[in-house]
Protein backbone atom coordinates (compact mmCIF):
# COMPACT_ATOMS: atom_id res chain seq x y z
CA UNK A 1 0.00 0.00 0.00
CA UNK A 2 1.89 3.18 -1.16
CA UNK A 3 -0.98 6.00 -1.13
CA UNK A 4 0.30 9.59 -1.15
CA UNK A 5 3.90 10.58 -2.74
CA UNK A 6 6.15 10.47 0.86
CA UNK A 7 4.91 6.67 0.94
CA UNK A 8 5.72 5.73 -2.35
CA UNK A 9 9.27 7.55 -2.17
CA UNK A 10 10.17 5.73 0.82
CA UNK A 11 8.62 2.45 -0.82
CA UNK A 12 10.92 3.16 -3.77
CA UNK A 13 13.94 3.42 -1.43
CA UNK A 14 13.12 0.27 -0.13
CA UNK A 15 12.89 -1.70 -3.44
CA UNK A 16 16.55 -0.55 -3.84
CA UNK A 17 15.03 2.02 -7.15
CA UNK A 18 14.92 5.60 -5.76
CA UNK A 19 14.57 6.80 -9.77
CA UNK A 20 10.83 5.13 -9.86
CA UNK A 21 9.80 8.43 -8.01
CA UNK A 22 10.42 10.33 -11.03
CA UNK A 23 9.34 7.98 -13.38
CA UNK A 24 6.32 9.37 -15.33
CA UNK A 25 4.02 6.51 -14.83
CA UNK A 26 4.42 6.60 -11.32
CA UNK A 27 3.71 10.57 -11.14
CA UNK A 28 0.55 10.52 -8.63
CA UNK A 29 -1.45 7.97 -7.10
CA UNK A 30 -3.78 7.84 -10.90
CA UNK A 31 -0.71 7.00 -12.56
CA UNK A 32 0.40 4.20 -10.34
CA UNK A 33 -2.65 2.75 -10.29
CA UNK A 34 -2.91 2.81 -14.03
CA UNK A 35 0.28 1.20 -13.82
CA UNK A 36 0.03 -1.08 -10.98
CA UNK A 37 1.14 -4.66 -12.68
CA UNK A 38 4.96 -2.89 -13.35
CA UNK A 39 4.69 -1.85 -9.41
CA UNK A 40 3.61 -5.01 -8.18
CA UNK A 41 6.21 -7.16 -10.62
CA UNK A 42 8.52 -5.23 -8.32
CA UNK A 43 6.84 -5.83 -5.38
CA UNK A 44 6.85 -9.52 -6.43
CA UNK A 45 10.48 -9.48 -7.11
CA UNK A 46 11.32 -8.24 -3.42
CA UNK A 47 8.70 -10.39 -1.70
CA UNK A 48 9.97 -13.24 -3.61
CA UNK A 49 13.80 -13.07 -2.02
CA UNK A 50 12.15 -12.92 1.81
CA UNK A 51 10.45 -14.80 4.00
CA UNK A 52 7.02 -13.61 5.01
CA UNK A 53 8.30 -12.71 8.57
CA UNK A 54 11.25 -11.03 7.18
CA UNK A 55 9.55 -9.03 4.37
CA UNK A 56 6.56 -7.92 6.83
CA UNK A 57 9.48 -6.86 9.44
CA UNK A 58 11.14 -4.68 6.79
CA UNK A 59 7.93 -3.12 5.62
CA UNK A 60 7.03 -2.11 9.07
CA UNK A 61 10.49 -0.90 10.01
CA UNK A 62 10.24 1.40 6.82
CA UNK A 63 6.37 2.26 8.05
CA UNK A 64 4.92 0.90 4.77
CA UNK A 65 1.34 -0.47 5.52
CA UNK A 66 1.17 -4.53 5.01
CA UNK A 67 -0.25 -7.45 6.03
CA UNK A 68 0.37 -11.66 5.14
CA UNK A 69 -1.75 -13.12 2.44
CA UNK A 70 -3.14 -15.87 3.80
CA UNK A 71 -4.77 -18.83 2.25
CA UNK A 72 -7.79 -19.79 3.56
CA UNK A 73 -6.33 -22.28 5.80
CA UNK A 74 -3.45 -20.24 7.26
CA UNK A 75 -6.56 -17.28 8.20
CA UNK A 76 -8.58 -19.84 9.86
CA UNK A 77 -5.46 -20.92 11.51
CA UNK A 78 -4.20 -18.04 13.07
CA UNK A 79 -4.07 -17.10 16.12
CA UNK A 80 -5.39 -13.72 16.15
CA UNK A 81 -8.39 -14.63 14.12
CA UNK A 82 -9.29 -17.68 16.16
CA UNK A 83 -9.39 -15.53 19.25
CA UNK A 84 -11.47 -12.70 17.85
CA UNK A 85 -13.83 -15.13 17.20
CA UNK A 86 -14.18 -14.43 13.54
CA UNK A 87 -15.65 -18.04 12.98
CA UNK A 88 -17.56 -20.43 14.67
CA UNK A 89 -18.29 -24.30 13.70
CA UNK A 90 -21.36 -25.15 12.16
CA UNK A 91 -22.85 -28.43 11.23
CA UNK A 92 -23.66 -28.14 7.45
CA UNK A 93 -25.71 -30.50 5.96
CA UNK A 94 -24.22 -34.42 6.70
CA UNK A 95 -20.45 -33.37 7.15
CA UNK A 96 -18.53 -32.48 10.12
CA UNK A 97 -18.73 -28.96 11.53
CA UNK A 98 -17.27 -26.17 8.97
CA UNK A 99 -16.30 -22.82 9.86
CA UNK A 100 -18.61 -19.89 9.42
CA UNK A 101 -18.02 -16.36 9.07
CA UNK A 102 -19.38 -14.45 12.20
CA UNK A 103 -21.80 -11.37 12.37
CA UNK A 104 -18.92 -8.52 11.57
CA UNK A 105 -20.76 -6.52 14.53
CA UNK A 106 -20.78 -6.77 17.69
CA UNK A 107 -23.94 -5.44 19.26
CA UNK A 108 -24.42 -5.42 23.35
CA UNK A 109 -27.97 -5.10 23.94
CA UNK A 110 -29.23 -7.11 20.87
CA UNK A 111 -26.13 -9.81 19.65
CA UNK A 112 -26.55 -11.60 16.58
CA UNK A 113 -26.25 -14.82 15.84
CA UNK A 114 -26.38 -17.57 13.59
CA UNK A 115 -29.02 -20.20 14.24
CA UNK A 116 -29.16 -21.95 11.56
CA UNK A 117 -27.34 -23.59 8.09
CA UNK A 118 -28.02 -21.84 4.54
CA UNK A 119 -30.80 -23.75 3.46
CA UNK A 120 -29.92 -26.32 0.16
CA UNK A 121 -30.46 -25.56 -3.15
CA UNK A 122 -34.62 -25.60 -4.09
CA UNK A 123 -34.81 -26.77 0.25
CA UNK A 124 -37.97 -24.37 0.27
CA UNK A 125 -39.24 -24.33 -2.97
CA UNK A 126 -42.68 -26.23 -2.44
CA UNK A 127 -42.76 -24.58 0.73
CA UNK A 128 -42.57 -20.79 -1.13
CA UNK A 129 -44.87 -22.39 -3.56
CA UNK A 130 -47.29 -23.25 -1.49
CA UNK A 131 -47.42 -19.68 0.55
CA UNK A 132 -47.76 -18.13 -2.87
CA UNK A 133 -51.12 -19.78 -3.40
CA UNK A 134 -49.77 -22.96 -5.64
CA UNK A 135 -51.58 -26.25 -5.35
CA UNK A 136 -49.48 -29.46 -5.22
CA UNK A 137 -50.65 -30.89 -8.76
CA UNK A 138 -49.51 -27.51 -9.90
CA UNK A 139 -46.25 -27.47 -8.63
CA UNK A 140 -45.47 -31.37 -9.61
CA UNK A 141 -45.92 -30.05 -12.82
CA UNK A 142 -43.72 -27.53 -12.53
CA UNK A 143 -41.30 -29.87 -11.28
CA UNK A 144 -41.84 -32.52 -13.50
CA UNK A 145 -41.56 -29.84 -16.83
CA UNK A 146 -38.28 -29.13 -14.88
CA UNK A 147 -39.31 -25.38 -14.73
CA UNK A 148 -38.47 -25.99 -10.72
Amino acid sequence: MTIGQPLFVRWCRLMGNEDLAADPRFKDDLARGDNGEALSAIMQAWCGARAVAEALETLEANRIPAGAVYTPQQALDDRHVREAGFFHQMGIRERQPVPVLQEPVKLSRTPLSIRRRAPKLGEHTDQILRELGYETAVIDKLRADRVV
